[in-house]
């Protein structure tokens, strides 16, 4: 079985597991594996330039080229979701807007890599803030969640200690005085990773 099917039967069966679980916690789950299943459509650049143009004024960053079905050209192309992501239904398939958008601009099928918003902003699909990422440089570019001492940071006595994850692990960066130091020397860690393995998370940046 070739690896992208056996990816994306895997995440249909963990799709499936997830439907007992309730929270927003396992909303968000749900909804991020829906992103990934979706991420593995290949995109008809030729037909999708053909039918789309790409606008940063429209609120999905797209229009119809021409006139489609009730839809006539110069009309906004899909729609925006309460997750500010777009999505269109294109000849009986759900695409995201912002990888139609980075396809039809860069005139190439992003396949199996992600389209990682630079600003975080999932409803601006300006093609200026879309990249090519890895899974793991699209997680890196998400918002902190709420910390109590702050992102990779824990205290243990009276010391705050610092780690990022790198690959499924903990690097563990040592303790300190204060939650302040600890969280600044995780951040430091966190960018510099980033920027020793920009061409990998980000690739053709």
């Amino acid at each position: 079985m070739p690896e992208r099917e056996g990816c994306r039967i895997g995440l249909i069966i963990l799709r499936g597991g997830c439907q007992c679980l309730h929270g927003f916690r396992a909303k968000l789950l749900r909804h991020r594996i829906d992103l990934l299943l979706r991420q593995h459509i290949p995109l008809d650049v030729a037909r999708l330039s053909s039918k789309l143009v790409v606008d940063p004024s429209s609120p999905t960053g797209l229009r119809w080229k021409v006139d489609h079905w009730k839809m006539k050209a110069g009309d906004v192309a899909g729609g925006v979701k309460s997750t500010g992501h777009s999505s269109i239904n294109f000849y009986g398939q759900r695409l995201h807007c912002h990888r139609i958008v980075w396809a039809i601009y860069h005139q190439q099928d992003p396949g199996e890599k992600t389209v990682d918003h630079i600003d975080r902003d999932p409803s601006n699909n300006d093609p200026s803030n879309l990249r090519l990422a890895t899974y793991e440089g699209q997680m890196r570019n998400t918002k902190s969640r709420a910390s109590k001492y702050g992102r990779g940071v824990h205290k243990v006595g009276e010391r705050f200690y610092a780690r990022i994850c790198v690959k499924g692990k903990d690097v563990y960066l040592g303790g300190f005085a204060t939650a302040k130091e600890a969280a600044d020397r995780a951040a430091e860690a966190r960018q510099a990773y980033i920027e020793q393995q920009a061409s990998h998370l980000y690739p053709n940046q």
